[in-house]
């Protein structure tokens, strides 16, 4: 990925699931520990479900998240990614979740759902101008999922204020490349790693309950 001058990769992740996802990893890690002070051999055998479990967290808390770039955005879900280059973006919508529309295609974050109906958000003016600076169409109102404080909204932000800046400037990026092939298209792909952790483990822990 090219940074030649322009603002570095910038990643989008709750903070509430990070300290979640470290406070659990640190509680499992604690009590393995505990455990195998008090009776080494049981330490052993809960070794495959510890390592279970902090592999779900990571899988499940961490490593979702919303990545941008000069050159695309890319949103990492549970053992998928999906990277849309900004030549191929259409739109951006909140309503369940940041969504992301390419064509036909379109790709939820996992790490930015929208708020619940219930949740009783307050927005101040200034957030409703930086939104519609934005290109946030607030004719009918700011939605509670359109909010910057909101998991979905603060992503859309991120996302819109990269999308904008790569428009600005693609057309000079181009000339100045001298790129005449075609436009980068949408990549999907399964990630290797959760998915061999998982396989990994989950190995591991039948294996232990049967031994």
């Amino acid at each position: 990925m090219g940074h030649d001058g322009g603002v570095p990769r910038l990643v989008y992740r709750p903070t509430f699931v990070r300290v979640l996802s470290l406070i659990t990893w640190v509680v499992l890690a604690a009590g393995l520990v505990l455990t195998a002070v008090d009776d080494p051999a049981s330490g052993l055998r809960w070794l495959p479900f510890v390592a279970l479990g902090a592999t779900v967290v990571y899988v499940l808390f961490w490593r979702p998240s919303v990545e941008v770039d000069d050159d695309a955005v890319t949103v990492r879900n549970l053992v998928r990614d999906v990277r849309v280059p900004w030549e191929r973006l259409d739109s951006v919508d909140t309503r369940y979740a940041l969504t992301l529309h390419s064509g036909d295609r379109k790709v939820s974050a996992w790490a930015a759902p929208a708020p619940g109906r219930a949740a009783a958000l307050r927005q101040s003016r200034r957030d409703a101008q930086a939104l519609a600076a934005l290109g946030t169409n607030l004719d009918h109102g700011l939605t509670s999922s359109e909010a910057p404080n909101s998991d979905s909204g603060g992503a859309s932000l991120m996302v819109r204020a990269r999308w904008e800046a790569a428009q600005s400037t693609a057309a000079e990026r181009r000339r100045r490349s001298g790129a005449t092939g075609p436009e980068p298209q949408v990549a999907r792909g399964v990630a290797l790693v959760p998915v061999a952790l998982l396989a990994v483990t989950v190995a591991a822990s039948v294996l232990a309950l049967l031994v």
